[in-house]
């Protein structure tokens, strides 16, 4: 157990490629017609990406299962659009049922395209799911550093140490950060508590929309 947890933290330690010319989302559940928490911390990665790097065009891909209104790639082209992404920018791959399905198809999407399996790619999963997600990639001949902005988001935070090994990026924990107990935090104050409040508030009332209609619950997370 401790070597695959070992090659699987080395694997989300990737940095995304800076010039990839396509970025394959990988589907997750949808409760209906919209995505589950998973699978919405994926597109948001996707966006943030796909922004910063206006080049990119996004494979959204994932098929449709019993118990979905829509299909999942279906699902992530249209939460792509709402954050900004041009629809020419997103081509959508919506018949498969597994990662290997993803990744396979998905290449199909991207040489219908114009690219080819020697195209710089970058796949956009949960952490969860990297390792098989990498092994799947390399397996099929794809060319896809895989993609974690959690690390990131830790480093910028101060949660983790991060520096460049050759082609990788390492992280450590800053362990004085995780001494600090739970009281302690609590009693700190803070200059930004009302504007806490007014977030959590916004949160709380977030997940009831989402998941109550009419006091009623209407999906499952």
């Amino acid at each position: 157990a401790g070597i695959v947890e070992g090659v699987i933290l080395s694997t989300m330690a990737k940095e995304p490629s800076p010039d990839a010319e396509y970025v394959i989302v990988l589907g997750a559940k949808v409760n209906g017609t919209t995505p589950s928490w998973s699978l919405r911390a994926r597109i948001d990665s996707a966006a943030e990406y796909l922004l910063e790097h206006p080049d990119a065009v996004a494979v959204a891909s994932g098929g449709q299962g019993a118990d979905e209104g829509i299909s999942e790639g279906l699902a992530i082209a249209q939460a792509l659009e709402t954050k900004g992404i041009a629809p020419e920018r997103i081509l959508i791959e919506d018949k498969s049922t597994s990662t290997e399905e993803n990744l396979i198809f998905s290449g199909a999407v991207i040489e219908s395209h114009g690219g080819s399996r020697e195209s710089n790619v970058v796949v956009i999963t949960s952490d969860f799911h990297m390792f098989r997600t990498m092994r799947l990639a390399e397996r099929l001949g794809l060319t896809a550093p895989t993609v974690s902005f959690h690390l990131k988001k830790l480093a910028d935070v101060g949660a983790v140490k991060s520096y460049k090994s050759q082609y990788y990026m390492m992280y450590s924990l800053c362990e004085d950060i995780f001494q600090t107990s739970i009281y302690d935090i609590i009693k700190e104050k803070s200059d930004e508590a009302s504007l806490q409040e007014k977030r959590d508030a916004e949160y709380r009332q977030k997940v009831i929309d989402a998941f109550f209609e009419y006091g009623k619950l209407k999906s499952i997370p």
